[in-house]
């Protein structure tokens, strides 16, 4: 770390700084062409520019620098020029809500690579990429993280890739950066770690005594607690406790090392008590923690919940909001891939670094930290743990949380993000992008947010698909009483249909959930909100019935039907380009003008007749006779199933019906006519 690195930047960098007067009169943005190609970058590395340093830094931890290098060989093999690296520097009054402080005088510099892809390499086509002077970036944009983004062009395609770097002023919040760093013990070991605990039960204190969004409003009790002793714990009944405890709960990737866990075989002994040396590691030291923090009790699922009794795990899954809601502190292990790492890591100290430069705007020298893109993203995303789709409900369910990464750890409670380098409160720039989960009490408007992240988790047993986050769910329908059907809610029901996948995977061995239901798929789901805005699209079909075949809404749910009345419906059949794999969708050889977004990845060559049914005027679901072979004929037999989600690509829906004849039930087959009535529209029901 260095206090000002402006002396060893390179050329480059250095004449962004001297210009910095003239890039800040546009807060928005602002483009720069900066190095020849990533090797260029890589050279000033290592003769020392701080800066370059930085950017390539950004793109190596996140696995980009080696596929641009690859890339940028292929295109000087093949005698061609590279597309050099260019510069963006946006302000975060454009980035961030106007809502969130910390904006002011905050910048993102955003390093840009475009290379071709190998397939694209002989084409005959310019040497980078058409309007790659003119990258237009705007809010959706901005959580590129160095992974690629495909751009088309001239009918082939770019791999964008992307680094970063934030500039903070130096006197940032009153925060010291490269003093608050030097100052903190980044002990390898667990003594050292207790020493930290002071901090850790500062924050503690503070979060009770000052945040009325962080106080627990009911106080429950687990069904069992460990009650920890000196050198032994052993299982506790709260049956006979009077008044509420104060215990930690702990949230852990299991993995596949073999674990101690709570059985009907073994409870006795539990009960009974035993040496904390038969725990893993993971557990062991979320005990020195909890007795770190003055707590006698702590709550751990394996061995809280009878394993070999579904019965017991069925009544205590759906005590989760309590259990974790009702907790003083959750310990998240979060970057333990299994119980043998712990909660304790040898700290890498360059995670944690910035340099100082000096920037002249008129008469006025400015510093700012030039500080590591994503750290919040890094220790708490992009972590082991954060892949487990049950911690979703367990971080946000938890007043407060220690996060202990591999790097620092963390502290989230619903006011304030800080961490050991940034005690007092996590600068809001270092916290933005569509991935970051800001801790927030549980509202319905949270739930897209929700979705998108849950769905990109992993889950050990499919069956759990909509059990993991029913926690939150519960807590929602508690504050609203809307109806809660599979992962969706009642209110704004229609809307909430066109949910879409961004990444579509194989269909599901085993059936999770009805296929008009985010849980049915496995890949990024992006959901339209709960509530319907101010200036909503307008709605063309209404939900007329809801039926679930289960008696708990909040449990599984792998069969259900939703009615649908529809003002029009229009035939079509479904392909896939033999080139690119995209959807495509044609009535009688006519291409239908639409953007098809299918829910699973197909075969190309596949092709299945299908209906468009509008939703809103923009947007309407794809929907076909039930195809898969895991659907019961009796219930497959009384509707269809949805396949994907359409967006028109005419502005006028009465455009495209007039150019694109709907549904004529007295040409349809008996299957198809039975299946659809009309009565003012057509009825039709989803499985």
């Amino acid at each position: 770390m260095s206090s000002d690195s402006t002396s060893r930047l390179c050329d480059k960098c250095r004449n962004i700084f001297d210009h910095w007067g003239d890039i800040i009169e546009d807060e928005h943005l602002v483009k720069l062409q900066h190095c020849e190609h990533i090797f260029a970058l890589k050279e000033s590395s290592a003769r020392g520019c701080p800066l370059c340093g930085q950017f390539y830094r950004s793109l190596e931890s996140r696995g980009g620098a080696t596929e641009v290098c690859d890339a940028t060989i292929e295109v000087l093999n093949n005698g061609r020029t590279p597309a050099p690296g260019r510069i963006q520097i946006i302000s975060f009054k454009r980035i961030l809500s106007d809502a969130l402080r910390d904006r002011e005088d905050c910048w993102l510099l955003e390093l840009r690579f475009c290379v071709p892809r190998k397939k694209d390499l002989n084409a005959d086509r310019p040497e980078s990429p058409p309007g790659t002077n003119d990258i237009q970036m705007d809010e959706a944009d901005s959580d590129s993280d160095g992974a690629p983004d495909s751009i088309a062009s001239d009918g082939g395609y770019y791999d964008e890739y992307a680094c970063k770097a934030i500039l903070l002023p130096s006197t940032f919040a009153g925060f010291q950066l490269g003093n608050s760093v030097k100052k903190l013990n980044f002990s390898t070991t667990t003594e050292g770690s207790r020493i930290n605990m002071i901090r850790f039960k500062s924050w503690i204190a503070g979060c009770e005594k000052n945040h009325d969004r962080c106080k627990i409003k009911e106080h429950s009790l687990p069904t069992r607690l460990l009650l920890l002793q000196n050198h032994s714990f052993k299982l506790f009944s709260t049956s006979g406790m009077k008044e509420p405890s104060r215990y930690a709960t702990l949230s852990h990737c299991w993995g596949r090392l073999k674990i101690l866990k709570l059985t009907t075989k073994n409870i006795h002994l539990l009960q009974k008590g035993m040496s904390v040396n038969v725990l893993c590691k993971t557990f062991r030291d979320a005990a020195i923690i909890t007795r770190g923090l003055g707590l006698q009790y702590l709550w751990i699922d394996s061995l809280c919940i009878i394993q070999d009794d579904p019965e017991d795990w069925s009544k205590e899954s759906k005590l989760m909001a309590g259990v974790y809601g009702s907790s003083t502190i959750n310990i998240a292990a979060t970057s333990a891939t299994d119980g043998n790492m712990g909660c304790f890591f040898d700290k890498d100290l360059s995670h944690v670094w910035s340099h100082r430069v000096s920037a002249k705007v008129g008469n006025e020298e400015r510093y700012y930290d030039c500080v590591e893109d994503g750290i919040a993203d890094t220790c708490l995303q992009r972590t082991p743990l954060a892949s487990r789709a049950w911690v979703i409900q367990e971080r946000l369910l938890a007043p407060r949380t220690l996060h202990f990464s591999s790097m620092q750890v963390f502290w989230e409670c619903n006011e304030v993000t800080a961490c050991e380098t940034f005690p007092e409160r996590l600068p809001a720039p270092l916290t933005y992008g569509d991935f970051y989960l800001h801790k927030q009490p549980v509202t319905l408007n949270l739930w897209p947010k929700v979705v998108q992240l849950y769905s990109t988790c992993k889950l050990t047993f499919a069956k759990d698909k909509l059990v993991a986050v029913s926690g939150l769910a519960r807590i929602i329908h508690s504050q609203t009483g809307d109806g809660y059907f599979a992962g969706l809610w009642r209110e704004n029901l229609e809307n909430q249909l066109c949910w879409k996948v961004r990444m579509p995977s194989p269909a599901p061995v085993d059936v999770r959930a009805p296929s008009w239901s985010w849980a049915n798929v496995d890949g990024t789901v992006t959901l339209p909100p709960s509530r319907p805005p101010e200036t909503s699209e307008d709605v063309v079909c209404k939900v007329i019935s809801i039926d679930l075949f289960e008696s708990d809404p909040f449990g599984e749910v792998p069969a259900g039907s939703v009615t649908l009345r529809c003002v029009y419906l229009i035939p079509c059949e479904l392909s896939f380009r033999q080139d690119d794999l995209r959807p495509y969708l044609t009535q009688r050889d006519k291409v239908v003008p639409v953007t098809v977004n299918t829910d699973f990845a197909d075969q190309p060559g596949f092709k299945t007749y299908s209906f468009i049914a509008p939703i809103t005027t923009s947007r309407g679901l794809l929907l076909s006779k039930p195809r898969s072979n895991f659907r019961s004929t009796a219930w497959s037999s009384r509707g269809y199933e949805r396949i994907g989600l359409v967006h028109f690509d005419v502005p006028d829906l009465a455009e495209l019906v007039g150019s694109f004849p709907t549904v004529d039930l007295s040409l349809m087959t008996r299957y198809e006519s039975e299946n659809i009535k009309y009565d003012e529209g057509y009825i039709i029901s989803i499985q």
